[in-house]
């Protein structure tokens, strides 16, 4: 949509242009016009550049991160904190690029959650996801961690007490759970390791389906202790 508003938008400029430099002398003309529409052309040539190298990518990106992460989440439970930390590297695993500030990278995962994904065992209280960068806060009392993400709200904070923590680590272009001790910011804190489930908790949203669209009949999509999950993937089938 953007592509298409912004040939037309080029195509106004392009007439205007004309109609301003239309009363000067011939010679002078001509040289304004081809200058006008070599910067009009390439400006409509940027813009369709930014469509496919910015948004395709990041749409890209996060349908992949998305089908990715669902396999590593299926033990989750209510109240459970899910900590991604960042990998700033650009069209990397994370959904982070050129047309989007780094900053945003860690917000991204806490408000997106509840959308993309279902929680089917307790739709209520849902366990949250808290992305964590170098920067982000972290605090320690009354025997819990408090990882500061996002930054914005208190009432999203992390809140890391007992083994409510699952902690998830970009390892050579792959999202991984973690297992054990975890250090951020200084505090330890254990992160719960991968546990067997019956079914799937935790579905992809048929919003998710909606707005990305993936190729879901010819997807199979494993879980880390080795079951398939094919309920995820035709779940929209049945529909």
């Amino acid at each position: 949509m953007h592509g298409i508003a912004g040939f037309g938008a080029a195509l106004v400029l392009a007439a205007l242009v004309s109609l301003f430099v239309d009363p000067l002398p011939q010679r002078l003309r001509t040289g304004l016009d081809v200058c006008g529409a070599l910067f009009i052309g390439g400006l409509a040539a940027f813009g369709f550049h930014i469509q496919e190298a910015e948004y395709v990518t990041s749409w890209q990106q996060q349908r992949d991160f998305w089908l990715e992460l669902a396999p590593l989440l299926q033990d989750a439970r209510p109240g459970d904190n899910i900590v991604l930390q960042i990998e700033y590297r650009r069209h990397g695993v994370v959904p982070y690029t050129q047309g989007f500030t780094g900053d945003e990278i860690p917000v991204y995962p806490n408000l997106a959650f509840s959308y993309f994904l279902d929680f089917t065992p307790d739709p209520k209280h849902p366990p949250t996801f808290h992305g964590y960068a170098g920067y982000i806060k972290v605090s320690e009392g009354d025997g819990e961690v408090v990882i500061q993400s996002p930054a914005f709200d208190p009432q999203r904070f992390a809140h890391i007490r007992g083994d409510n923590l699952l902690f998830l680590r970009v390892q050579d272009g792959v999202i991984q759970r973690v297992a054990g001790e975890v250090t951020l910011g200084g505090h330890t804190m254990f992160a719960r390791p991968i546990a067997s489930v019956t079914g799937n908790p935790v579905k992809i949203s048929r919003l998710f389906w909606d707005l990305f669209e993936p190729k879901w009949l010819n997807l199979l999509v494993y879980s880390p202790v080795g079951q398939k999950l094919p309920a995820m993937v035709m779940q929209r089938e049945r529909k």
